[in-house]
């Protein structure tokens, strides 16, 4: 018996070192004063300490890890014990993470006489937390820069989860907790929510997955863009239970694809039949699909005409600008500066205070100024602006505008291009048409007053002699008439002639109308004093246009002579003007014979070729009235005239100041 007993111990302690040897386990034994009495190969792997260092080491006195000898103390007291964390005895540098349980040893009085410690390698764990923890940073990260947040709804409950980048896709705090599922959909733009609930609904009847991509608005003028793939999840029994959702801010792709949209529509309608003013109108529409456009207007600078025109505005508060030359308003200072810019009212207030620019208009609460080169005689500035919301439009909107430009100058010049060509074309078939009307002119109107000068002469010449003094006199006065007529039927011809070849130069600046007027006047005081005819001239003396001054003496001159022409002996002629917006209307009334409407529809028309005779039977070939109109044209000006049979004519034209 006592043999086998003594085996059967040898036998358990070879086991029991077995165990203790080959323990995927540290093990220490230590007693009840904290010295440690033995400990296994694994406690030196894991923790790295040699053993002879270990064996030194009294756990009560001589770790300076706090926490872990608090847990030996309290297994001495209590008879358990639990450590998780860096097993550090000595705080050197490193460390080992570890997991380590404590039990107390007990004696056959049931006393605690010390303890055993089970460390298990953590490292593993940690490391793979520590990987987890990077690899949910860096998908929260990646979620961020991607503008792509997630939620999850448990179905049963309703709970939502939402991630931070979520919130901040919906513009919400994350730190704010009090919002609502209706807060969420109210978000979304009002003319897409009945979709996203009707698609969110069949998702869940038909068992199916969706995407769609829907607007979430958060005042008139922010508007994003987000694309939403949900997948939604079933128990056992086919029941809905819980659906995830991944949304993606797609507001910069979206508007570059609206942006690109924009691009491929301004060249298509350049590439159309529409003319260049409808082509205006189609830029404006689709810059308003980009952003808050409804003032709008496009400016463009001639260098030749030196003259600022509007060939499209459209504004809630100012009227379209006449055509004049540059002054002080904002358009001209983007002109100047030769670069886009944002001007708020503050801006355009203090650039007024330092002499840069004059009040032009309403005030606007922000005004964008995007610079058009062209790249020629022409520049140009295209206007947004908005005279409620300072906030309506931002840096981007100028990159994006300046990106359009690009776009507009080509299909502005394109059409530019196509109506000049078929401009040029149209002037060529006129310009062949009124040379035969020319020829015509010439062969009938200018060859008559020859042969009555021929005539007249020959008759002078062998009549002479048995003539009277008297009669001399009245054949010599008709015959200066007659050359009198020739003289300026040929100086209309010259002066016409000069400007259908383009050899009239045409020299613009600022010119008196009460000077220009005097020197013309001078001149037709003769014709006018012959029929005793009354000139008034009630010109302001400070009225100043932007003209050829020698084109405005040529137009003085052929509208009086035409008005003294058709004028009575003891007549009246009066010539007047008035400012009207950027323009100087002159009026020259008579109190002549007027004319009829038919009459008046062929004014201006070299075509038509109408004239007719004076009070005393003036002739002429009304080349004066087609010239007047191509020389106020020519100047920016428009020309017309008003009559009525028996009581009068009054010819207007108007020219920028």
């Amino acid at each position: 018996m006592a043999t086998e007993k003594t085996n059967n111990s040898t036998t358990s302690e070879e086991i029991y070192k077995t165990i203790f040897s080959n323990s995927p386990f540290g093990i220490i034994y230590f007693n009840s004063v904290g010295k440690i009495i033995d400990c296994n190969e694994k406690v030196l792997e894991i923790t790295g300490v040699k053993q002879e260092v270990l064996f030194k080491v009294n756990l009560l006195k001589d770790l300076k890890d706090e926490k872990f000898r608090f847990e030996i103390k309290k297994t001495l007291v209590s008879g358990i014990g639990f450590f998780e964390g860096i097993f550090n005895p000595f705080l050197s540098n490193n460390g080992t993470p570890i997991i380590a349980n404590f039990s107390a040893i007990y004696s056959k009085k049931n006393e605690i006489k010390g303890g055993i410690i089970l460390i298990e390698d953590n490292s593993k764990r940690v490391e793979a937390e520590r990987k987890l923890k990077e690899s949910e940073q860096f998908l929260r990260e990646a979620q961020r820069i991607a503008h792509i947040g997630h939620w999850e709804k448990n179905l049963k409950t309703n709970d939502i989860q939402r991630s931070k980048e979520l919130l901040r896709i919906y513009n919400i705090d994350p730190v704010k907790k009090e919002f609502t599922n209706t807060d969420f959909y109210n978000l979304i733009h009002p003319e897409d929510r009945a979709i996203v609930k009707k698609t969110y609904q069949i998702a869940l009847q038909n068992h199916k997955n969706f995407d769609l991509t829907y607007r979430l608005i958060f005042s008139k003028d922010e508007i994003k863009y987000v694309y939403e793939k949900v997948k939604i999840f079933y128990n056992e029994k086919s029941e809905p239970i819980r659906s995830l959702g991944i949304v993606q801010d797609i507001t910069k792709n979206k508007k570059q694809e609206i942006l690109q949209a924009a691009l491929f529509k301004i060249s298509d309608e350049a590439n159309s039949d529409k003319s260049l003013s409808e082509l205006y109108g189609s830029i404006h529409n689709i810059i308003k699909n980009l952003m808050p456009a409804d003032n709008f207007y496009i400016a463009l600078y001639n260098e030749e005409t030196k003259l600022l025109n509007f060939p499209y505005h459209v504004d809630e508060k100012d009227k379209k600008p006449e055509p004049h030359p540059l002054s002080d308003g904002l358009t001209e200072y983007v002109l100047s500066q030769k670069k886009s810019m944002i001007i708020t009212e503050e801006i355009d207030k203090q650039l007024q205070s330092e002499g840069k620019v004059g009040l032009s208009g309403e005030y606007a609460k922000i005004w964008v100024g995007i610079y058009l080169n062209f790249e020629s005689s022409i520049e140009g500035v295209l206007v947004i602006q908005d005279y409620h919301n300072p906030d309506a439009f931002s840096s981007e909107d100028i990159e994006l505008l300046e990106f359009v430009s690009v776009q507009v100058i080509k299909a502005i010049n394109k059409k530019y291009a196509d109506e000049k060509l078929a401009l040029s074309e149209k002037k060529l078939k006129k310009l062949n048409a009124d040379k035969d009307k020319f020829f015509s002119i010439i062969s009938h109107d200018l060859r008559s007053p020859f042969q009555g000068l021929m005539g007249m002469s020959e008759l002078l010449t062998e009549t002479y002699n048995g003539l009277s003094e008297y009669e001399k006199m009245e054949s010599i006065s008709s015959l200066n008439d007659s050359i009198q007529n020739v003289y300026s039927l040929i100086l209309e011809l010259l002066e016409w002639s000069s400007i259908q070849t383009g050899r009239m130069k045409f020299a613009p600046k600022k010119t008196n109308l009460k000077d220009a007027f005097a020197k013309v006047v001078a001149i037709s005081e003769i014709s006018a004093k012959n029929k005793e005819i009354t000139i008034n001239d009630i010109i302001n003396e400070n009225v100043i246009v932007y003209a050829d001054p020698n084109m405005i003496e040529t137009i003085f001159r052929n509208l009086l002579a035409n008005a003294i022409k058709f004028t009575p002996n003891n007549g009246k002629i009066t010539i007047s003007t008035k400012k009207q917006n950027n323009s100087i209307i002159v009026q020259i009334k008579d109190n002549g014979i007027g004319m009829k409407k038919t009459v008046l529809k062929k004014l201006f028309k070299i075509d038509e070729n109408y004239s007719s005779l004076g009070t005393k039977g003036e002739k002429g070939t009304g080349l004066g009235l087609i010239l007047c109109k191509e020389l106020v044209e020519k100047n920016g000006g428009t020309i017309w005239a008003e009559s009525e049979l028996s009581k009068g004519s009054s010819l207007y034209f108007a020219l920028p100041e």
